[in-house]
């Protein structure tokens, strides 16, 4: 019976150190993954109710020191409806470059009906140092009260009784004043 247990102990050390070994190389491999792992589109939104605005700005992750790394030709914004009901607006594309500082804003209408939305983020093509798109940047917005429902409010209306002022009639009279000036004769002599 010793023999088996020996045996069931060695079987249980080289499990474990295998499940040990397998964890180890779990953890280390994505801290080698490389840099084409952190390439993304990154992104704020705000919502102005009063309006029904969705305000943007798409901005290229902070990159590795160099513009081809911070350089998409094709990123996409979108709208998706997380809570309520209504139609998501039409996607939006722009892309990162030096000429806009690695960012561009823009505008969506709330969706009627929705009380919260993510506006999310990510660039569709590869970066220009060849790196991947990358994944995407969400951003939730749930606007407290919601922008996307409607109250409605009874009409009231308030009747003043009429007043009415009277003033009595007031007339001022101003005495005609007539100012004269002597006249004034000015000789200029001949010449030849």
């Amino acid at each position: 019976m010793s023999r088996n247990q020996g045996f069931f102990k060695s079987r249980v050390r080289h499990l474990v150190s295998a499940v040990l070994i397998f964890l180890g190389l779990m953890t280390l491999i994505p801290a080698f993954g490389g840099v084409a792992s952190a390439h993304h589109a990154e992104g704020t939104a705000s919502v102005n109710c009063a309006t029904g605005v969705i305000s943007y700005t798409a901005v290229a992750w902070a990159g590795d020191g160099t513009s081809a790394s911070r350089t998409n030709t094709n990123v996409k914004v979108w709208v998706v409806i997380t809570g309520g009901s209504g139609s998501a607006p039409a996607a939006q594309f722009g892309q990162f470059n030096s000429g806009n500082s690695f960012s561009f804003s823009g505008t969506f209408t709330w969706p009627t009906g929705a009380t919260s939305i993510t506006v999310n983020f990510q660039a569709i093509a590869n970066w220009a140092n060849g790196a991947g798109p990358g994944g995407v940047w969400t951003k939730s917005l749930t606007p407290t009260g919601g922008c996307g429902t409607t109250t409605t409010h009874a009409a009231t209306t308030t009747t003043h009784p009429a007043t009415t002022t009277t003033h009595p009639a007031t007339t001022t009279t101003i005495p005609a004043t007539t100012t004269t000036h002597p006249a004034t004769t000015t000789t200029i002599p001949a010449t030849t």
